[in-house]
């Protein structure tokens, strides 16, 4: 005889299993849609919010979140600036608002340090600024009132320690007014030639 084994209690056994299933969907889609309706909520609270009582109050609310507080500031492409100094200098603090951060600003004073070529920041949540610049470097030395470093484009980084031996070409002939090469100093630049020192006419 061929032996069975089919369970009399198969079908209920599947038909409980059928509902734990549909049970178990009904669970995620209630979950997916409490989600998406608290979010519109909060959407359309935000928007109230923000047509009744103004964009300030709107922003103090959300400075008021630790979402929206500077927590961390990460600093990349500082070589001689430490990355205090590029923060002091970009006027960053850890707990102020993301929201009402002006990163417009913040680069402007960046950029205007003599040692910073270009800078970019950037939010990121939670509580976060990235910042990163990029550095002047030195390719030659003028010879004015005093030895300057002085990059490619022609800035003036900084004056050069007294009694340093130059490691970079030196350049003499060239004015230096109010901290600037004058007018006509950065063309020489390019035409110094691989000389230790040149005289600009």
């Amino acid at each position: 005889p061929v032996k069975s084994y089919y369970r009399p209690d198969f079908d209920a056994h599947q038909a409980v299993y059928h509902r734990s299933q549909r049970r178990r969907r009904l669970l995620v889609v209630a979950r997916r849609g409490g989600v998406i309706l608290a979010l519109g909520a909060a959407i359309a609270l935000c928007s109230a919010a923000w047509a009744a009582l103004g964009p300030g109050w709107v922003r103090a609310r959300l400075s008021s979140l630790r979402l929206f507080r500077i927590e961390t500031m990460q600093v990349s492409g500082n070589r001689i600036l430490t990355s205090a100094t590029v923060l002091a200098t970009a006027g960053l603090r850890a707990g102020e608002s993301l929201v009402g951060l002006d990163l417009v600003a913040a680069r402007a004073r960046l950029v205007a340090h003599p040692r910073v070529r270009e800078a970019s920041l950037r939010r990121r949540l939670p509580g976060t600024i990235v910042v990163e610049i990029v550095e002047r470097v030195p390719c030659v030395i003028v010879r004015a009132d005093r030895d300057y470093l002085v990059d490619a484009e022609g800035a003036i980084i900084t004056a050069a320690a007294p009694g340093t031996q130059p490691d970079l070409p030196v350049l003499t002939g060239i004015e230096v007014v109010s901290g600037m090469l004058a007018a006509h100093g950065a063309a020489g630049l390019a035409g110094l030639g691989a000389g230790r020192v040149a005289r600009f006419e």
